[in-house]
């Protein structure tokens, strides 16, 4: 049978979980009922990657009429939000790369592998503005 959005987001949270580590709001077992209430306030960083498992949930139940999603959707579901995610990684590697004037290509050495892996962290952790105080 088909699932309904809340065995959707349960389904789709534990393949994160188990496979990848991965927990995203929305998918989570309070589900996407946080976002009605949530406040923007000037802390909240990157809000759309927040929003969108939960869009894409309540999207791909509307566009299946209401009905559930069978497995077919699902995988999709699954497919969808992994390229979002590695495609943000990717975009937080190539910032770091930028800001130290690397190219992707080129062989590393110990030292530049580090800076880069601590440069990315602080990348991921704190988002892309990042400022440099003394």
């Amino acid at each position: 049978g088909n699932l309904d959005s809340g065995a959707v987001r349960f389904a789709l949270h534990r393949y994160f979980v188990e496979h990848h580590g991965w927990a995203m709001k929305g998918l989570q077992p309070a589900g996407g009922a946080w976002t009605h209430s949530m406040s923007v306030t000037p802390d909240v960083r990157q809000l759309v990657k927040f929003i969108v498992p939960t869009f894409l949930v309540e999207r791909t139940m509307k566009e299946t009429g209401g009905d559930g999603v069978d497995i077919a959707w699902l995988a999709i579901l699954v497919a969808t939000l992994q390229h979002m995610v590695k495609g943000e990684m990717m975009d937080y590697l190539f910032f770091v790369f930028s800001a130290f004037r690397l190219k992707t290509g080129q062989n590393l050495d110990e030292a530049n592998v580090d800076r880069i892996a601590a440069t990315f962290f602080a990348v991921y952790a704190f988002g892309t503005d990042l400022e440099v105080s003394t």
